[in-house]
């Protein structure tokens, strides 16, 4: 009988523990709001930093292009 009481305690405090936790779980989740106008702005910085290195690389190619062609043109002469 004694372990039943302790086993029954013991479920209790961790019935009490979980319920603890789901209360705080809920009241802290207003911190962890999404605002959209934060992941709009986020978006459109990544587009914005995604366009700037497609062009640099796009650049990097055709100045290597071109030293390559001005190379190959004082090779023949």
């Amino acid at each position: 009988m004694k372990k039943l009481i302790q086993n029954g305690r013991a479920v209790a405090q961790k019935a009490a523990a979980v319920a603890l936790g789901t209360a705080t779980m809920a009241a802290s989740s207003g911190a962890f709001a999404i605002d959209i106008t934060d992941v709009s702005t986020a978006i459109s910085d990544g587009n914005s930093a995604v366009t700037t290195v497609v062009a640099g690389i796009v650049g990097i190619v055709a100045v290597m292009v071109g030293f390559g062609y001005v190379v190959s043109l004082l090779r023949k002469s």
